[in-house]
C-alpha cells in the first residue's frame, strides 16, 4: 500500500508542470462465488501529450496489490498478489453535439504479476508476464439531463508466460501448472440525475457489468449502484466515486457476493480547485 501512496504523491507533484497528468487511485473489497473475502488497492498515472487537435499520447504506469481468501477448503486458501503495469495511453475528447461531450481513452502494454498462494501445507509463487488492454468511453449531457452521464469501461488481460515454484511441506513440487489469468470485464455506469452545476456536481449512478474468467471457463454478471462527484473541464471528470455491486456466476448454485469500490481522481480534484478560484 505504501507504493500506491508514493505513486499518487509523485504523480500529483508532476501534474503541476505536465501537459496533463491523469492520476487515479482507489481501493476495494470483494466477495464472489470463489472468494470468501478479498481486498485490493491500486494507483495509475497517464502523462497525456497532445499530438493533434483531437489526439493525445503518453506513457502509462499502474500498480495493484491484492489479497484473497478462497472458499474451497478449511482452512481457506490465501492468495497475495502484486501487479506492475506499463505501456502507452491514448485519449481524445470533444463535442458530439451542442449538449453532449465525449471522452475516450485506451491503455495497452505489459504487466508483471507476482502471486503467492498458500493452502495448508502447499505453497506456490507464480510469476506471470501478461499483455493488457483497458479503457473507456464517457458520453455526457452538459445540461444535467436524466441518465445524461454514461461510462462504458473495459479490461482485458492475457498471459504470455508464467513460471511456478511450488512446495509441499517444504519439499519442491514439480510439474505444477500456472493458473490461467486471462480475463475480460466490461461494465457500464449510468448517472441517474446530476445535481449541482457549480464547481462540483453530484449524481447517483447505476452499475451493470459482465465478465469472463477464462481460467474457470466461467462468465459472471454485476449489478449495483453508487454515488459520484465530478466536474466539467473540457469533458466530465470524476473526482470521487463510491459504489457497491453484487457479482454472481452465471449458472452457479453459489450465492455470489457483494463487492465495493472507492475511486479517487487526484488530477480532477486539482482542476476543481482551479475552477473554483476562477
Amino acid at each position: 500500500m505504501k507504493i500506491i501512496f508514493f505513486v499518487l504523491f509523485f504523480a500529483v507533484s508532476l501534474s503541476l508542470s505536465a501537459q496533463e497528468l491523469i492520476v487515479v487511485g482507489g481501493a476495494g473489497i470483494s466477495k464472489t462465488d470463489t472468494i470468501a473475502k478479498g481486498n485490493y488497492g491500486f494507483a495509475q498515472a497517464r502523462l497525456m501529450i497532445p499530438v493533434s487537435d483531437w489526439l493525445r499520447i503518453g506513457p502509462y504506469v499502474g500498480y495493484t496489490q491484492y489479497s484473497n481468501t478462497g472458499l474451497t477448503v478449511t482452512p481457506n486458501p490465501f492468495l497475495l498478489g502484486k501487479e506492475l503495469s506499463y505501456g502507452l495511453s491514448l485519449d481524445s475528447y470533444g463535442h458530439l453535439s451542442y449538449a453532449y461531450t465525449y471522452y475516450v481513452w485506451l491503455n495497452s502494454g505489459l504487466k508483471n504479476v507476482n502471486d503467492k498462494y498458500q493452502d495448508k501445507d502447499f505453497t506456490s509463487i507464480t510469476s506471470t508476464k501478461e499483455i493488457f488492454v483497458s479503457g473507456g468511453l464517457f458520453v455526457t449531457d452538459e445540461w444535467l439531463g436524466l441518465f445524461g452521464n454514461n461510462r462504458l469501461m473495459w479490461e482485458y488481460q492475457k498471459p504470455l508466460s508464467a513460471t511456478v515454484e511450488a512446495k509441499w511441506k517444504g519439499q519442491d513440487v514439480l510439474g505444477v501448472q500456472p493458473y490461467n489469468k486471462e480475463s475480460l470485464r466490461l461494465f457500464l455506469e449510468s448517472g441517474i440525475k446530476r445535481f449541482g452545476g457549480g464547481a462540483v456536481n453530484l449524481e447517483p449512478l447505476i452499475h451493470v457489468g459482465y465478465g469472463r474468467d477464462f481460467g474457470r471457463s466461467q462468465n459472471y454478471y454485476e449489478i449495483g449502484g453508487g454515488i459520484d462527484a465530478g466536474i466539467f473541464k473540457d469533458y466530465y471528470r470524476d473526482i470521487l466515486k463510491i459504489k457497491a455491486f453484487y457479482r454472481k456466476d452465471f449458472g452457479s448454485n453459489a450465492k455470489g457476493g457483494v463487492c465495493g469500490e472507492l475511486v479517487f481522481n487526484a488530477s480532477s480534484l486539482i482542476q476543481a480547485f482551479k475552477k473554483n478560484k476562477q
